[in-house]
């Protein structure tokens, strides 16, 4: 046989018997893409929270989130101001169906105070509301329905939510300065000062109840009264100029005939 022959001979015979070799080591280092399965993807433990969080919201193959974790997500997001996404983490959670009677009341009070910071405070009542059917006793979820419905300008129901607020945590100083300012938008500045002077009581470093406390006084003439309020607030706020501006204007106000007091 010819050298020539023997070549095409052997040749595609030693080749068939080497090709199984050579390609399992290539078919072996397949990159996962070409693979039939998804590769494993990074171990929980090594991620970031927020970049855990992100991959759980997109519904990806490597978790799936539990309603706590939208919870606690977006407790956290509203934390930090970023009230848009709190309101969609917590809506989850809502929608999950898996959080028992607290956490679902604790769910529609964040998310309704998310929804205040960003103006929808129709949708906050509702939320806050729905909290209290969970969790009837809660006075902080009373405390926000009230700042809510203030916004709203429904300052009776407010009032009332304000109350009950204060009947499930008495002494509780922002309820009585939210409800005082109820009151001085009413026009009620006897009940104004009252309720700034709880919420003093209480908090005795609370400026803004001594401002507020100041405008009632002036709203019933009783200047001295109202400018020991904005001093008190100076003291307070000794870099505010603006105050300095207001104690100037009520000393011009008290050096001219008094006029008749402006509220009740």
């Amino acid at each position: 046989m010819s050298m020539t022959m023997l070549l095409h001979v052997t040749i595609p015979a030693v080749l068939g018997r080497l090709l199984p070799v050579l390609l399992v080591p290539c078919l072996l280092a397949l990159p996962a893409w070409a693979a039939d399965k998804p590769s494993a993807g990074p171990a929980e433990k090594d991620l970031d929270p927020g970049v855990r969080m992100s991959l759980q919201l997109m519904k990806g193959p490597y978790f799936k989130a539990s309603p706590e974790e939208y919870l606690s997500g977006g407790i956290g997001a509203s934390i930090v101001g970023n009230h848009r996404y709190a309101v969609k983490l917590l809506t989850m959670a809502i929608d999950s169906g898996g959080l028992n009677m607290e956490q679902l009341a604790q769910a529609y009070l964040n998310r309704g105070m998310a929804r205040m910071h960003i103006n929808q405070h129709r949708l906050a009542v509702e939320d806050l509301t729905k909290a209290l059917e969970s969790m009837p006793d809660k006075y902080d979820t009373y405390f926000q329905l009230g700042n809510a419905l203030r916004a709203l300008g429904a300052f009776t129901e407010a009032i009332i939510a304000y109350n009950r607020a204060l009947e499930l945590k008495p002494g509780y100083a922002p309820a009585y300065y939210m409800r005082g300012s109820v009151w001085l938008i009413k026009g009620d500045n006897r009940l104004a000062v009252n309720d700034f002077s709880e919420a003093i009581r209480m908090r005795p470093k609370m400026d803004d109840a001594f401002y507020l406390r100041s405008q009632a006084y002036e709203a019933l003439g009783e200047w001295d009264k109202a400018l020991a309020d904005l001093k008190s607030f100076h003291l307070l706020n000794p870099l505010d100029d603006s105050v300095e501006i207001s104690i100037a204007r009520l000393r011009t106000r008290m050096a001219e005939p008094k006029a008749s007091p402006a509220g009740r």
